[in-house]
C-alpha cells in the first residue's frame, strides 16, 4: 500500500537567525532501516541535476564515537560541533542548502542546529515504513553482530517517532527511493 505524504498545514520554520541569509535545511529522520540516508543521497542527485548547490551530512555517522559521555549517550553535543565544522567547510566551497540525515527522537535535539548552521531554516521530515517492511529492510542491511539490536531498535524508534512533531511525514512502503526524494524536494524552498 502506498502511503500518502503528510505536510503540516503551516509548515513552521523551526529556526531563524539574524540577517537575510537563510539555509534551507531539511532534517530527514526515521527509524533505523527506513531509508533516511538513501533518501538524502537520492535527493542530492536530484538537486545536482538541477544545479542547486548543497551538502549532505549523515549526522548519525558523524557521532559514531566511543566512549560517549554518560550525560550525552547519543552524542548530541558532538553532533552539533561536527555539524558546525562540516557546514563551515561546505559553505566555503559554495553550498547554499544542507540536508541532514539524523534520528531525531525529540525536537529538542534540533537545538544548536541554528548555531552550527547560521541561517538554518529547519524542516523536520520523518520517513515511515510498515513494520514488516521495516524488519525486512533491517535484516537486508544489518549483517553484522548488531543485527538483533538494530531490529529491536528500529521497531522501538518507529513507534517513538510517531510522537515527534514533524513538519513533513512521508510513507516509504511501496515507494521507490526516487519517489520519496522527489517528495522531499517538493516540500522545501531551495536556495538557487
Amino acid at each position: 500500500m502506498v502511503q500518502p505524504l503528510k505536510v503540516r498545514s503551516s509548515c513552521v520554520t523551526r529556526r531563524t537567525v539574524e540577517g537575510d541569509a537563510t539555509i534551507p535545511t531539511p532534517v530527514i529522520t526515521c527509524a533505523v532501516g527506513v531509508g533516511k540516508t538513501a533518501a538524502a543521497m537520492e535527493l542530492s542527485i536530484l538537486l545536482e541535476t538541477d544545479g542547486i548547490a548543497h551538502s549532505v551530512v549523515d549526522l548519525d555517522a558523524l557521532t559514531m564515537t566511543f566512549p560517549r559521555p554518560a550525560d550525552d549517550p547519543f552524542g548530541e553535543r558532538l553532533a552539533v560541533a561536527n555539524l558546525a565544522a562540516v557546514w563551515r567547510n561546505s559553505a566555503a566551497v559554495g553550498a547554499k542548502n544542507l540536508m541532514i540525515a539524523r534520528v531525531i527522537e525529540q525536537t529538542s535535539q534540533l537545538r544548536g542546529f541554528d548555531q552550527a548552521v547560521p541561517g538554518a531554516v529547519v524542516t523536520l521530515a520523518r520517513l515511515t515504513a510498515d513494520e514488516s517492511d521495516l524488519q525486512q529492510r533491517v535484516r537486508r542491511r544489518e549483517i553484522g553482530s548488531a543485527t538483533s539490536w538494530h531490529e529491536d531498535r528500529s521497531l522501538h524508534l518507529a513507534r517513538a517517532l510517531e510522537a515527534v512533531d514533524s513538519d513533513v511525514v512521508i510513507g516509504t512502503t511501496g515507494r521507490s527511493v526516487r519517489n520519496v526524494a522527489s517528495q522531499l524536494r517538493a516540500v522545501v524552498e531551495w536556495e538557487h
